[in-house]
């Protein structure tokens, strides 16, 4: 299990860091959460690499679904 920060799940999204935090912000309500490395308030957060894995290929196979149809 691997844990990646903000900026490698930007480039495993092929996105930009900034690019990436915002469409956090704003659009994907489903994606898989983050949780902090220690508990102070200030700690990177990171996410787990088989749960983004899990995201883009639930995406893919929703466009190619909608793309079919």
């Amino acid at each position: 299990m691997n844990l990646l920060n903000k900026t490698e799940v930007a480039m495993k999204l092929h996105m930009t860091t900034q690019t990436f935090l915002r469409h956090l912000r704003l659009d994907w309500t489903d994606f898989p959460e983050s949780f902090p490395l220690t508990n102070s308030s200030n700690a990177q957060r990171v996410w787990i690499e088989p749960d983004i894995d899990d995201w883009v290929l639930k995406k893919r196979q929703d466009y190619l679904k909608s793309h079919k149809e």
